[in-house]
């Protein structure tokens, strides 16, 4: 694929790859980038893979994204598109400031390898839990910030996490619908985060990188286990 001039001079956050042609082939990739300006708009951009077509922007200001493969989504071997993650800005009734998780499907034109924003599927808005006094301390890091919001997914588990605050959502999507599994607060600043197969069959492991309040410079790992029963 070809960078195009939508994407000179912008900071790469972070990239991966998804979906699959039926022919030994990745779909697409999901970019999301920024400009180098401290808290600019996270950028959120379909990238066409086997292709020399441009890089598309899909939307120009979202908390984070991510890509999203349920279960039953080409498990017979067949080709498939990822569904998208993604996290943005909102209110809620009441007319406070929120964040909504909305799913969302990608449009693939197989022959020509063309992408497009596709359809909602569904969406719902992140309760806010209760949170300490003190908030956790952010570090300084290289790549700033950005993204506000860590998306991790693992079949039909959903995992989102507002980094400053701590705030943890666990989500299994099922039927179409997205189910709340739960919340946890960490009140560490989080770095970084993954999410694997646990020991136990449908547990999941979420590992998390925080910052050391007392030693900003110094991290901590910790390890948060859900399952489609309970968060």
């Amino acid at each position: 694929w070809k960078r195009g001039t939508g994407l000179q001079g912008k900071k790469i956050i972070s990239y991966e790859e998804g979906g699959y042609n039926g022919n030994a082939q990745t779909m697409m990739g999901l970019l999301l980038a920024s400009t180098v300006a401290s808290s600019s708009a996270v950028e959120v951009w379909y990238v066409p893979i086997g292709s020399d077509r441009k890089a598309l922007q899909v939307y120009p200001d979202v908390l984070g994204a991510g890509l999203f493969r349920p279960s039953d989504l080409g498990s017979d071997g067949s080709g498939f598109t990822p569904l998208v993650c993604y996290v943005k800005a909102c209110h809620d009734r009441t007319g406070r400031n929120a964040m909504k998780l909305q799913l969302e499907t990608i449009m693939c034109d197989y022959g020509s390898n063309i992408l497009a924003a596709g359809v909602v599927l569904n969406e719902c808005i992140l309760q806010q839990g209760e949170f300490d006094d003190v908030e956790p301390v952010e570090p300084t890091m290289a790549m700033g910030p950005s993204p506000k919001v860590l998306i991790l997914c693992l079949e039909d588990i959903i995992v989102v996490i507002e980094r400053k605050s701590g705030m943890i959502w666990g989500f299994l999507y099922s039927k179409n619908e997205i189910v709340p599994l739960g919340t946890k607060v960490v009140s560490h600043y989080v770095i970084d985060a993954t999410i694997h197969w646990g020991e136990v069959d449908e547990d999941v492991e979420v590992i998390l990188l925080l910052c050391d309040d007392e030693y900003p410079n110094d991290g901590r790992v910790a390890t948060i286990q859900l399952s489609q029963s309970m968060f």
